[in-house]
């Protein structure tokens, strides 16, 4: 174990010339980042080197093939980046990198938060398309240039938040607990798992990943069904699970001729 994390650390330690904090791309910016960093909730949330090393893990837990320089090549999406850090990895590593995020702060991590972030793709330079995942999608699934060119598209934290409008309870933004809401457990929600998949699944590159990591809902019984619905909807598309933990982190990979076992057999005891 102790070589295991030595090799760990060894390999983070040659990102950190790529990694470096860049200049300030304009006289006020400072000033804004000054501000904002009254906020002490916002502050705990954004401790730079943390947030790398904690990225760095989560990349060599769920796909470590990333974390071998210069053995491949492709587009990483992160959706719901936050500050950027796990797309600065992905870049460091030489991989082409985008990030999508909310237009407003409402019902996600709230204006304060996303105004942060916003600075800091600025500075490090981050490309992030800034009209959420819904319109991404449907500006994206026609796009014959870029199917078959992404190797990796994450969703840690961000589901509950990209799909809120299929959660009933008070906005995240207000408390910043999914905890606090549940899914819709309707035929609606279920269209828009099954879209983002299929796009999803003409994106990926053979071998390709999508790791979703949700933070969980409150009733047991909407995480269980959002367990269900999620996996079949990745089944349909084409995608096969890779991994799964528990009913809120799931990895599927692109893989082809697979012999396909559903998940489940039926939603009856949902």
């Amino acid at each position: 174990m102790t070589g295991c994390l030595t090799s760990h650390f060894a390999r983070f330690s040659q990102l950190q010339s790529p990694l470096r904090i860049r200049t300030v791309p304009r006289p006020d910016w400072h000033a804004e980042i000054g501000n904002l960093s009254q906020d002490a909730w916002l502050c705990r949330k954004m401790n730079r080197q943390a947030r790398l090393e904690e990225h760095f893990e989560y990349l060599d837990k769920h796909f470590p093939d990333m974390i071998e320089l210069g053995k491949d090549s492709g587009l990483v999406l992160d959706v719901g980046p936050g500050a950027g850090e796990l797309l600065e990895i992905a870049r460091a590593l030489s991989y082409e990198i985008l990030g999508i995020d909310a237009s407003s702060g409402a019902g996600g991590m709230g204006y304060k938060y996303l105004r942060y972030s916003k600075l800091m793709h600025e500075r490090q330079g981050i490309p992030v398309y800034y009209n959420g995942l819904g319109c991404w999608l449907k500006e994206t699934q026609n796009n014959l240039e870029i199917r078959s060119t992404f190797v990796f598209i994450n969703m840690r934290g961000s589901i509950e938040q990209c799909f809120a409008e299929h959660l009933v309870g008070v906005p995240h933004d207000e408390h910043h607990k999914a905890t606090d809401m549940n899914w819709r457990c309707t035929g609606e929600t279920q269209d828009a798992f099954a879209h983002m998949f299929r796009v999803f699944f003409l994106l990926l590159r053979p071998n390709g990943r999508v790791v979703i990591h949700a933070n969980g809902t409150g009733a047991a019984m909407s995480q269980k069904w959002y367990d269900k619905t999620i996996q079949h909807a990745a089944y349909d598309a084409g995608l096969k699970l890779h991994a799964r933990e528990n009913n809120r982190l799931h990895s599927w990979v692109k893989t082809l001729n697979w012999e396909r076992t559903p998940p489940y057999d039926a939603f009856d005891d949902v």
